[in-house]
């Protein structure tokens, strides 16, 4: 894969997943964004206004179509099954790594963890949908 296929399927994959998580929060009235909540834990910055949390999220995105790329090489399943699998592997590990910021910084009281845990593995679901179908 050469750096400009790399840079339009991440920026494709991982923006597909971001509009989900945007209508998803919509659907259950809760912010759900992926950017937002890495300005607002990571950052300690306004959800908004700061790239950093944007930034963040789009080289995650590379990481995790490497992995992609990396899976097709030793298994092969037919392209369905690559979807949910792959995309489900990812969405384990996107709520891993979230356990984990939650850990280290707190959001608040009423943010609901197990509504973001759900909308970060469909939306990984919907990542690699994304870049299996551009790969």
């Amino acid at each position: 894969m050469n750096i400009v296929s790399l840079f339009l399927i991440t920026l494709a994959s991982t923006t597909a997943m971001t509009l989900f998580s945007y209508g998803f929060s919509c659907l259950v009235h809760q912010n759900l964004v992926e950017p937002f909540w890495l300005n607002r834990l990571l950052f300690k910055r306004d959800g908004w206004q700061s790239p950093y949390g944007w930034i963040t999220h789009y080289i995650t995105g590379i990481g995790f179509l490497y992995l992609i790329d990396l899976l097709r090489n030793y298994l092969s399943f037919p392209l369905y099954l690559e979807i949910v699998i792959f995309g489900g592997l990812e969405g384990g590990l996107g709520i891993l790594m979230w356990i984990l910021l939650f850990w280290f910084s707190k959001p608040s009281q009423t943010f609901d963890r197990q509504r973001y845990y759900l909308n970060l593995l469909i939306a990984h679901i919907l990542f690699a949908a994304t870049a299996l179908a551009l790969l």
